[in-house]
This record gives structure tokens, C-alpha cells and sequence, in this order.
């Protein structure tokens, strides 16, 4: 049986995904520029369509399944811990960094401000709120 399968444009990302979660496997899994050319296996057989990433959640219902960026999950209501049949976690190529400008580096606001993100309160507050659909790369 085959299945559909939506993507945004940031496929690479998606196709890291599915290969993490065994759906999938990647000529080079570290690759985030993979595309589905670089399928070396797929034995659920997954069509894949790219569709901009905000119209993900709204067609949802009329895919097999598709790979949806948190932002919009959270702003379509759904549960990523419940919802999701993978997710990424703590050692994604894609966390939030907070950088500065050298000018800036070693600025007291500078240093506060790396303080409290990287702070257990912060750390508590994601947990909170996001229920696992965002959390803490520190």
C-alpha cells in the first residue's frame, strides 16, 4: 500500500525525520539538504508532495501523514506528543541558538540575557507550556 506523504520545502529535514524513525532510509542520514532522490529505502512506499508549510495542518485529514514544523502544529491545536509519530528532540541540527555580534558579546545585557534562557526557570517554563512539542536544547 502506498502513502502520502506531505512535506514543507525544508524537505531535508523531513526526510531526516522519517529515516530517524525507521519509516525511511537516507543515502547519507546526516545529510539536511537530503532529497527524496536520496531514498535508499521505502518500504512503506511514501509518495512525497512538498506543500508550503502553513497549509500542512489544514489538509492534514486527507494524507496518509505529513511532516509539520511545531510552530504551526501549535497553531493548529494539535498535540505533538500525542499526535506525532516522531519528533525531534534534543540533538536537532535545528535548535535556537542565541549569538551576538562581537561588539555585543560582552555586554552585561548580553550575559543576562544568555542567563535567564539558559536558566532552570527557562528550562521549566518550556517544559511547561509546550508539553514536549518544544523543548530545552541546554
Amino acid at each position: 500500500m502506498d502513502l502520502s506523504c506531505l512535506c514543507s520545502a525544508n524537505s531535508g529535514r523531513a526526510l531526516q525525520l522519517l529515516n530517524r524513525g525507521g519509516l525511511i532510509k537516507l543515502k547519507d542520514p546526516q545529510n539536511i539538504l537530503a532529497m527524496t532522490r536520496d531514498v535508499t529505502n521505502n518500504p512503506k512506499h511514501l509518495r512525497f508532495t512538498e506543500v508550503e508549510a502553513a497549509t500542512l495542518p489544514r489538509i492534514l485529514g486527507q494524507v496518509d501523514l505529513a511532516l509539520i514544523n511545531t510552530n504551526y502544529t501549535l497553531a493548529a491545536k494539535l498535540d505533538s506528543t500525542r499526535d506525532a509519530l516522531v519528533i525531534e528532540d534534543g540533538h536537532s541540527p535545528y535548535a535556537k541558538y542565541l549569538v551576538a555580534r562581537p561588539d555585543n558579546k560582552e555586554r552585561p545585557a548580553s550575559k543576562k540575557l544568555a542567563q535567564v534562557l539558559n536558566s532552570p526557570a527557562s528550562r521549566t517554563f518550556i517544559e511547561t507550556k509546550y508539553h514536549g512539542a518544544v523543548i530545552p536544547a541546554f
